[in-house]
């Protein structure tokens, strides 16, 4: 079964927003703030 696919440009705002998690989970761990493991996919 196939689902709803959006289109690149409805889909850019949430890969941005995972982007801009995904630095922010690791500056935190090289600040020793988090587990490492945070800043994995599943951490996120």
């Amino acid at each position: 079964m196939h689902g709803f696919t959006p289109s690149p440009s409805a889909y850019a705002p949430s890969r941005q927003v995972m982007a801009v998690m995904a630095a922010t989970a690791a500056a935190a761990v090289d600040r020793g703030d988090l587990h490492p493991s945070a800043a994995s996919e599943h951490g996120l």
